[in-house]
């Protein structure tokens, strides 16, 4: 079995593959605060109820944008299973290349989408994770990362929304029928939701604008409820960061 561990600023994704699927996904809050014996004591819990036995994981990779909680987290998947994880960062062999003035700069969650955007597709791509930032990411051919861009997500979007605004309150995450709205929450709903649905389209307009035509795959936490709204999106992929994580553990092998 392969453990591979997406660790983000607001969320903490684990995936267990095994006999060719992902038999196991668990979403957990990132808590900045914690350290190595919390995440193992948690990591632990999620494994036991699964009933996945810890000797039977074989290896094991952490890809982390949170820097002071790598080490936690590896101390912990070490402890727990023996193996020391591996750190998917610049310097790991991916099977891509990264053009960027500076390559370390670039989130290890980037690079596992991209790889797992290019095998899917086999051609040049437009990868749109929806985190804690909406980034986009073009892979061109032959296997090249060329560029992106980081937008504030829609989480980020929505507090700071509520946090400037006195008479606002929590805005669940439904869109009305109509673009207008009648109703204060709604016309929230409409901007936050479809605003952040347009922005994204553009700016997949302008880079194909760039680099031609590409196959655009969106993954994320919200890329489910984005993608009825952005007409460009080819294949909506929750599970693509841990299948790139997977695929660039391969090549080791």
């Amino acid at each position: 079995m392969f453990l591979a561990v997406d660790a983000g600023n607001s969320n903490i994704v684990l995936g267990i593959y095994d006999g060719g699927e992902w038999i196991q996904v668990w979403r957990i809050e990132t808590e900045k605060d914690k350290g190595s014996d919390d995440y193992r004591a948690i990591f632990l819990s999620h494994f036991e109820q699964a009933d996945i036995p810890l000797e039977t994981i074989s290896g094991v990779m952490i890809a982390s944008v949170v820097p002071h909680l790598t080490d936690h987290l590896q101390n912990a998947l070490h402890e727990l299973t023996g193996i020391m994880p591996l750190i998917l960062g610049h310097h790991t062999d991916s099977g891509i290349s990264l053009e960027a003035d500076n390559p370390k700069e670039i989130g290890p969650d980037l690079i596992a989408g991209a790889v797992g955007a290019y095998h899917s597709t086999q051609d040049t791509c437009i990868v749109v994770d929806f985190g804690t930032a909406t980034t986009l990411v073009a892979v061109e051919q032959p296997g090249r990362l060329t560029g992106g861009v980081i937008c504030a997500g829609l989480k980020i979007t929505i507090d700071a929304l509520i946090g400037r605004t006195a008479l606002l309150g929590d805005i669940p995450l439904r869109v009305p029928s109509k673009v207008l709205a009648t109703d204060t929450v709604g016309a929230m709903q409409s901007g936050l939701i479809r605003g952040h649905a347009c922005m994204v389209e553009g700016l997949i307009n302008k880079i194909k604008e760039e680099i031609g035509q590409a196959q655009v795959v969106a993954t994320g936490g919200l890329a489910e409820t984005l993608a009825p709204y952005i007409e460009s999106f080819d294949r909506v992929d929750p599970l693509l960061t841990l299948d790139g994580m997977r695929m660039i553990y391969d090549r080791r092998e």
